[in-house]
């Protein structure tokens, strides 16, 4: 549970006072309406996926930055005068979660090519030593450090990087078999990929990978995102009234929207089911409906 002194009030400006409230208050509504965001968080979702698919900030009227404590709250509880409760997560399994989800912070940016990984300790050494002299900017300047590594020496750093923690970076023959199994019209169930069985699949066949439904989910977002063509289209009101009727008619049992599903009927009929659009953009698109509501 999250302790706040009663003396905030005291101490805090009054607008931060109102965030704080709000944030208790919404955390315990959002428990009573929506108590499997816990299984979401277990399964890999951050505080910003969840406020993201529940619509937080929409439900509550909040900015995305009180939507997110609103979430923390419901998740670890809360100890604030008039908003006292305990959380869905007990203190060691929130310990145990953030764990994962610092392992699955590490997968996603190998996937993005971001961060820092894989330099030994003396090359960190010397690359502290150098960026303290020259400063951030002068090392982008100078090409010193990790500023001097090409993009696939970069990818390599990430790669060893997630292999100390047990994570095995896709090889071109596994990426080109999920790719490929996934734009299979047999393996859709509900409009989407059936990735139990894709999982089953590729693990029967890379079986040295140890993929989990997250990871093999994880990667062929990052294919779709890598082919997938770009494009700077306009809109139109007839495109944003095909993607709010096929959300109304792909929904989970809870209400949420099947976006993924959505935005492959929306490639199909728009795209030729080239993947273009995807779910975040649906997202934007169902948000902007609501908002005009």
């Amino acid at each position: 549970m999250v302790e706040l002194e009663d003396q905030t009030e005291s101490i805090l400006p009054k607008k931060q006072q109102f965030a704080i409230h709000l944030k208790g208050k919404y955390g315990r509504q959002l428990q009573k309406d929506h108590p499997e965001i816990v299984d979401d968080f277990r399964g890999g979702s951050t505080h910003k996926d969840i406020v993201r698919d529940y619509d937080v900030e929409v439900k509550f009227g909040v900015t995305e930055s009180i939507a997110r404590g609103i979430v923390r709250h419901a998740l670890v509880g809360c100890d604030f005068p008039g908003y006292s409760y305990t959380g869905l997560l007990e203190s060691e399994e929130l310990s145990d979660l953030a764990e994962e989800h610092h392992l699955q912070a590490l997968e996603k940016m190998r996937e993005d090519e971001r961060g820092i990984f894989g330099i030994t300790k003396e090359e960190n050494k010397e690359y502290g030593r150098q960026g303290g002299k020259i400063g951030g900017q002068k090392s982008l300047e100078m090409k010193v450090g990790v500023h001097g590594k090409t993009g696939e020496e970069k990818k390599e750093m990430i790669k060893k990087a997630l292999a100390t923690k047990g994570y095995i970076y896709p090889s071109p023959q596994e990426e080109a078999y999920i790719w490929e199994a996934a734009q299979n019209p047999e393996r859709k169930r509900c409009g989407g990929v059936n990735l139990d069985e894709l999982t089953k699949d590729v693990n029967s066949l890379f079986p040295e990978s140890g993929r989990s439904k997250k990871q093999v989910s994880r990667i062929l977002d990052r294919l779709r995102r890598k082919k997938g063509a770009k494009t700077k289209e306009k809109i139109t009101d007839e495109q944003k009234d095909f993607v709010i009727d096929l959300a109304k008619k792909y929904q989970h049992r809870n209400g949420r929207v099947k976006r993924k599903i959505v935005a492959e009927k929306y490639n199909d009929h728009f795209h030729d089911g080239k993947p273009v659009r995807d779910g975040v953009f649906v997202n934007n698109v169902l948000r902007d409906y609501r908002n005009k509501l």
